[in-house]
């Protein structure tokens, strides 16, 4: 894989291919126990001393548009510890989490170790996927990746929802080794788009981003969906589009970006009407069950009950941070208004929307996914997914010739 991104032509540090493993992997163990607090916080520790060691080996270079961006996570992640009043294990929780943020705004750091790493895990849950589907449906047994006796105590609905795997007779939606079908998109994604949106990478690389598509497509994730047929669309009417490189959204309207649009929804109205899965997993994104939710309306419910409870000054600094298991069906806006207040939202956002602005192709659309999914997805706001969405956002501004791309729209509408 570091052959496709970088043509063999560099060895990279082994330091850093150790950082970026530990880095990837503490995402998924954030949920499972570990020697400090939890999995992924353990992770994180033991990279600690080899990070620190990469800073003052290549010394410090970080450049104007990186330094704001670190300076606007230092602001809100400065906010969080002092909202709510602080503690010694909290202060070194937020100098952990510091030390990384800088590192990987500095020039040095190899961010293709990052991508590689972070692609190999999604590669490594595609296969798991195909594994439990086959298991399931030519076998007719249920393979199953994750033990609960690894799991935090507060995780426990995520226990039930993997016990309840080993049930016949429910909608299967295996999910590899995440916790649920929604986590796989959300690691995965950021990878997917580097692979297939990011310039200059090899023809081979791109498969790579196709391949992690189609292990979120599996997933049945609501989220996975949307964004698989988005970015496949995007790559063969825009990417493989000759015209595109001039900056041409048009690219839309012409003859055979229209037959490839008519040729998917002909394929995604027989695959609803044929296969069960895709039907099931159709009708839980968009239509209510007997209660009345969806997929939507089950991440944001819970949410808009717990603002409602919110008065006075708690609108502006937020109500408590001590939310535990509540804080995972709400969305990364309303986790953070209730934790945080309208002052933490603001400056989460200034930082996402900084990013929209200064980062282009598959970084700046890294951005606009992480602003819009964050509506309905707690984890664009959590820490370790914050951090891990940092990391890939970071590399956008050490791009040259730098150019927002959303003025293209604009370019297009105003003719």
């Amino acid at each position: 894989m570091q052959y496709l991104l970088n043509g063999g032509k560099k060895k990279t540090d082994r330091i850093e291919w150790i950082i970026s493993f530990l880095f990837v992997l503490s995402p998924i163990l954030q949920h499972h126990k570990g020697l400090y607090i939890n999995g992924g916080w353990t992770a994180l520790l033991l990279g600690l001393p080899l990070v620190l060691i990469q800073i003052v080996r290549h010394g410090i270079r970080i450049n104007e548009k990186a330094l704001i961006a670190f300076g606007l996570m230092a602001l809100y992640q400065g906010y969080i510890i002092l909202d709510h009043g602080f503690s010694t294990g909290s202060l070194i929780r937020t100098f952990i989490l510091m030390v990384y943020f800088f590192r990987f705004s500095e020039e040095g750091y190899e961010f293709r170790c990052l991508v590689s790493a972070a692609a190999f895990v999604s590669l490594a849950a595609c296969a798991g996927l195909i594994a439990q589907y086959f298991s399931y449906y030519i076998l007719s047994r249920k393979l199953q990746f994750l033990s609960v006796r690894t799991f935090l105590d507060e995780n426990n609905r995520w226990a039930e929802r993997v016990s309840s795997l080993t049930k016949t007779g429910s909608f299967y939606r295996p999910s590899a080794f995440f916790m649920e079908p929604s986590h796989m998109f959300i690691y995965s994604f950021p990878s997917a788009l580097y692979f297939l949106f990011a310039p200059d990478l090899k023809k081979k690389a791109r498969l790579i981003g196709m391949i992690i598509v189609g292990g979120i497509l599996l997933s049945t994730s609501g989220m996975g969906i949307v964004f698989s047929v988005g970015s496949m669309v995007a790559y063969y009417t825009m990417y493989k589009n000759p015209q595109y490189r001039k900056g041409s959204l048009l690219n839309f309207l012409m003859p055979k970006t229209m037959v490839i649009l008519v040729l998917a929804l002909i394929i995604l109205a027989y695959l609803y009407n044929h296969v069960d899965l895709v039907r099931r997993a159709v009708i839980r994104i968009l239509f209510e069950d007997e209660k009345g939710y969806n997929a939507l309306r089950g991440r944001t419910t819970a949410g808009k009950g717990m603002l409602s409870t919110m008065s006075g000054t708690q609108y502006l600094i937020g109500v408590t941070d001590a939310m535990g298991e509540d804080g995972t069906n709400m969305s990364g806006f309303q986790v953070t208004f209730y934790k945080y207040g309208l002052i933490g939202i603001l400056l989460s956002y200034v930082y996402y929307l900084y990013g929209l602005a200064r980062t282009r192709n598959c970084f700046q659309y890294l951005c606009l996914i992480l602003l819009v999914i964050s509506f309905v997805c707690a984890h664009t706001h959590g820490t370790f997914y914050m951090l891990f969405y940092y990391a890939f956002i970071s590399e956008g501004y050490k791009k040259k010739k730098e150019r927002l791309q959303i003025s293209r729209i604009l370019e297009v509408a105003t003719g």
